[in-house]
This record gives structure tokens, sequence and C-alpha cells, in this order.
């Protein structure tokens, strides 16, 4: 839809204008995804697809907030800031003199003032899951996982609003997914889908997790199963120009 657009898929980005000029439309359907990781990719063979995190994902990434858990803007010992996260950023472990004066400067930055996030919740007390059995048996077969577990559902139930993060840093959980799906292929997501409007049930994708439009808060009127459709176990990638 005009010149510059690019459309995403996991680690590869096509140029729409390169997409629609291909003369072999085949060349891009159903080609194996050789993008590298551009962070840290979990995958250490190039023979593998790469893969930017883990199925469970807040083992790398922060459950709370932007980013991954390793990397961030800290106060080292000589009073400088630097940032974190060695060996996977440019910028890691650089100390920068600074930005803490200009900080100070036009912000009023105080080190002194600090406000603390919430520690990861107990997962019993979580809202409970609105299970639905039969949707349950019904994709089981088309599935990499699936999964009720606490941490999952929490890190699935939200997207990077400031508003989201801010919510769980305090402490506050709204409704969560009741469960979340890995599908593995183009026909484990037709079968999943098909399968949540014969059952009616309530299915909202999830690609990275940092979108900030809301798009991926579960309502919290919805009293139907809701199922977080995570797709980063996709290894393929279909075009249609």
């Amino acid at each position: 839809r005009g010149s510059g657009q690019i459309i995403y898929f996991h680690d590869l980005a096509v140029p729409i204008d390169a997409a629609m000029s291909l003369k072999d439309k085949s060349a891009v359907t159903m080609q194996t995804c050789k993008a590298q990781g551009t962070s840290a990719p979990i995958s250490s063979s190039k023979e593998e697809v790469q893969k930017a995190f883990p199925i469970k994902r807040e083992e790398v990434l922060r459950w709370n907030g932007w980013g991954y858990r390793d990397s961030g803007f800290v106060l080292n010992d000589n009073g400088n800031i630097e940032f974190s996260g060695k060996g996977r950023y440019s910028l890691s472990g650089t100390e920068l003199h600074k930005f803490k004066p200009f900080l100070e400067e036009r912000f009023g930055f105080d080190t002194n003032l600090k406000t603390f996030s919430q520690p990861p919740p107990d997962l019993t007390a979580l809202p409970r899951v609105i299970t639905n059995h039969s949707y349950v048996e019904a994709v089981r077969p088309f599935c990499v996982k699936i999964s009720d577990d606490g941490m999952d559902r929490i890190v699935h139930s939200h997207g990077h609003t400031c508003h989201e993060l801010f919510a769980l840093r305090t402490g506050k959980y709204g409704r969560l997914p009741d469960y979340v799906i890995w599908p593995g292929s183009h026909r484990d997501v037709e079968k999943i889908v098909l399968a949540a409007k014969e059952r009616n049930v309530c299915v909202i994708p999830f690609g990275g997790g940092t979108n900030v439009s809301g798009a991926l808060e579960c309502p919290t009127e919805e009293r139907r199963t809701i199922v977080s459709l995570d797709m980063t176990e996709m290894v393929y990638i279909s075009i249609l120009v």
C-alpha cells in the first residue's frame, strides 16, 4: 500500500514493493525463515531457524517491562549511568558520563527517589482459568504446546503501553487469557481457529508482545474462554501478494 512499506513476519522483513515485483511468486511462498536473530538467538546452529527468545520468554525478557532481563540503564559504583547487557548491544557496558548530569539538569532526575516494582505474583492467587476441555482436546494435536500456567498467562495478557506495564509493576492483574497456544504451522493455525469458532472461544494473536495499541489486553467483561495464540514457534513464511 505505497512505497517504502514493509511486511514483517517474526525475524523476516520484506519490502512490499520488492515482493510485488517478484516474477516468481512461488519463490517467497513457504520458504524457511533463514533470518538470523538480531538479539542473542536461542539456537547457536546456523542450520536451525534462529529464535529471538524461548517459549518461556520471561527467562530472557522482562515480564513487567521493556527489553531483556540483563539489559538496562544502571547506576554504577562510580555514580555514573551505564547500560548493562554484556555483549548484547554495542552500547552494553558503556559508561555514559554525561547522561546523569543531563537528566538532573533537564528533568530534575533524583537518584534518591525510587519506586520499586512488585515481585512476580503468587500464581495460585491469579484469576481462575475459564476452562473449555472440549476445545483443549480438539487443538492438542495441532500445536507445539498448550499451557494454562499462571506465568504464561500473565506474560501473554498485555502489550507494552505505559499503563499496561505500570499495572504489572504495581501488582495489578486484570483479565488473563485462559490458555496460551503455540502453533507450529499454517495448518495448525487453521485447525486452532476453526475449533475456536465451533466452540465459541476467543482468540488473540500474539507475536513479539510489544503491541502499544492495547490489542493484547483481554476484555474484563469477557466470560468466554480466551486463548492467546503465540506465533513465535512458526518457522515458515507465506507472503500473499
